[in-house]
């Protein structure tokens, strides 16, 4: 198996460095280290930028997706929240409504006793 190695460098050019196949212990399918040389390739930079633009357009994509999502995610929250709030206010003005119906009852029972 080769191994490949990218070194980006300060002038962004890319050097991929080749290493030979680790000597197997099986010398019929073994590499002669002697004849294994490592190679340096470099690769232009328009190629680098281009590879680079596409490699980072799904993540991107996604987190915008994502972000999106988010959003309305937040947006449902904060309607579910407001409507909370409304529905307490709402139980809160019947709890009230009843306590005043049963506070008129005992009054009305005691109008009815003392006749």
């Amino acid at each position: 198996m080769t191994e490949v190695q990218m070194i980006v460098g300060d002038s962004g050019i890319i050097d991929l460095l080749i290493y030979p196949q680790k000597r197997n212990r099986d010398n019929r399918n073994s590499i002669n280290s002697k004849s294994s040389t490592i190679r340096q390739v470099t690769i232009d930079n328009n190629f680098v930028i281009d590879f680079l633009k596409n490699s980072i357009a799904n993540p991107i994509t996604d987190y915008s997706k994502q972000s999106q999502n988010i959003k309305s995610d937040n947006n449902r929250i904060q309607k579910l929240e407001r409507e909370l709030e409304y529905f307490k206010a709402q139980v809160k003005n019947l709890d009230n409504k009843l306590e005043v119906i049963g506070m008129e009852e005992l009054i009305n029972e005691k109008k009815q006793t003392r006749k």
